[in-house]
């Protein structure tokens, strides 16, 4: 199997990188300005990466920091210019792109530009960059760059198996068509040993589903087939007991709140705020238990569903696809953010898969890949 290498713009802790390396995609080193998560990224991913603003190196050094021309870019721009939940985001497209913090994703271009991957690139975002004219302006920046062909492939990460939403669009010159059922390497069986009829009853669901008024609901495509929040999470140890699973602390809820989140319904929030879109959002939420919890965003603060207690870290960490094994450093607000602001390691796992399938399909044509594909033809 010829192996393939890759290098991680804005990394963050590395959620983008774990499905690539897992499928056996050589990392050659990621940049991104959180301490913290460049911490994380050399605990889990590889020792060879850059903290640094991006906009304060040139993609000519990062190249000779890397030390080789890549196969692949990936690049994870903030999403916070372009997101509906931030209420001061530019009201013009144009502005919207070419100003901080959009402009980053025009840093990300200008980047692969400079690293010219042999094969291809992903950009993830919110399904919000594409809006409007941003779809246009995006692909005349990569076709200034030489792809003719880009894609806008949406992905959810609920339809790969993770255990909370996450619709992302991931920008690339390779098209990947979202699953039609969860991939099998993305399955488990799930685990309900720590949740008993007596809290489900007690809990009454029929009840406790109701969402209070004016909250946005996200859920339009059913979750009959889809992985729950219970599933993910029903087998962890109580946190205060004796246990070996890391990052699975008891965290608590401050002194003023616990009255009100010991009457917080499934479903329903303590502290809600206005988006850009004019639609409510919500944080402190009640965790439905029995479909896929709400997107794991990095200020996200979600209650446990039967327990007046935060999620802990592996609580998080496992509604996102993290597996146990996974380290995170910093404090628990640090690691919680990180958490939230990665891509979805299940989703990481689809696309290298995918991508693998593809060069695997190839036969022989494989060894020479990187000299047949040019950024004026398609990846098969």
């Amino acid at each position: 199997m010829a192996q393939f290498t890759y290098c991680d713009l804005f990394c963050g802790c590395g959620g983008f990188s774990i499905g690539f390396k897992e499928a056996g995609f050589i990392p050659l080193g990621g940049i991104d300005l959180d301490k913290l998560a460049c911490e994380s990224y050399r605990l889990n991913i590889s020792q060879n990466v850059m903290q640094a603003d991006i906009t304060d190196v040139f993609g000519f050094d990062f190249l000779k920091f890397i030390g080789q021309r890549p196969d692949f870019v990936f690049a994870s721009p903030p999403c916070e210019g372009f997101s509906d939940a931030n209420a001061n985001r530019i009201g013009d497209y144009w502005d919207r792109l070419y100003n901080p913090p959009g402009s980053l994703t025009i840093e990300a271009i200008d980047w692969i530009c400079d690293l010219d991957p042999k094969i291809g690139f992903i950009i993830e975002n919110v399904p919000a960059i594409s809006q409007g004219p941003l779809k246009a302006y995006i692909t005349d920046e990569l076709q200034r760059i030489g792809y003719d062909t880009v894609y806008f492939n949406v992905i959810r990460a609920e339809k790969v198996g993770s255990g909370s939403k996450r619709p992302r669009v991931f920008i690339s010159n390779m098209k990947f068509d979202e699953p039609w059922d969860i991939p099998i390497y993305n399955r488990f069986n799930p685990k309900k040993e720590r949740v008993n009829a007596d809290e489900i009853s007690d809990a009454n669901p029929e009840e406790q589903q109701e969402l209070e008024p004016g909250i946005e609901d996200d859920d339009e495509d059913g979750t009959e087939h889809l992985v729950s929040a219970l599933d993910v999470i029903a087998d962890l140890p109580d946190p205060t007991s004796i246990h070996d699973i890391p990052d699975h602390e008891f965290a608590g809820v401050p002194e003023d709140k616990l009255k009100e989140i010991s009457k917080l319904r499934w479903k329903n929030s303590l502290v809600k705020f206005v988006g850009s879109d004019g639609k409510m959002k919500a944080t402190w939420i009640r965790v439905f238990p029995f479909d896929p919890a709400p997107i794991v965003m990095g200020k996200s603060t979600f209650i446990h569903p039967f327990e007046n207690r935060q999620l802990t870290i592996r609580e998080y960490a496992r509604l996102q696809g993290f597996p146990d094994s996974f380290k995170f450093a910093g404090n628990y607000t640090e690691k919680r953010n990180q958490i939230g602001e990665a891509v979805s390691p299940l989703v990481s796992r689809f696309l290298a898969r995918s991508i693998q399938d593809r060069i695997d399909g190839m036969g022989t044509r494989t060894r020479v890949l990187p000299t047949i594909i040019s950024k004026n033809n398609n990846f098969p």
